[in-house]
């Protein structure tokens, strides 16, 4: 039920929107968590949010965050997408990226 909450919230958009969702990027459930990201993907100016989340120990929530900011790929946004081709263990997460940069 949060997940949906949340997914409609990206939908509708706007600022407010955005703050709600990002506050939920802390939380200890991965489902929320996931899908507050894949939500954010939507908003201009939340890549510095979703880096840190290439990194989280779940691989799935490193495919959201590869596929989130996978439309944004310029600048800081592609060299951390880069910087994961060395160092992403998990075959599904580094096939992501791949595609994403077109390697």
């Amino acid at each position: 039920m949060v997940a949906t909450a949340i997914e409609s919230l990206g939908r509708v958009g706007g600022d407010e929107a955005g703050r709600a969702i990002s506050g939920m990027l802390s939380s200890s459930d991965q489902e929320i968590k996931r899908t507050a990201i894949m939500a954010l993907s939507g908003f201009e100016g939340n890549e510095r949010n979703l880096i840190p989340f290439l990194t989280d120990p779940d691989w799935a929530t490193r495919i959201a965050s590869v596929k989130a900011l996978g439309k944004r790929v310029k600048g800081e946004v592609r060299r951390e997408l880069e910087k994961l081709l060395d160092c992403e263990e998990d075959p599904t997460v580094l096939k992501t990226v791949e595609e994403i940069l077109r390697v």
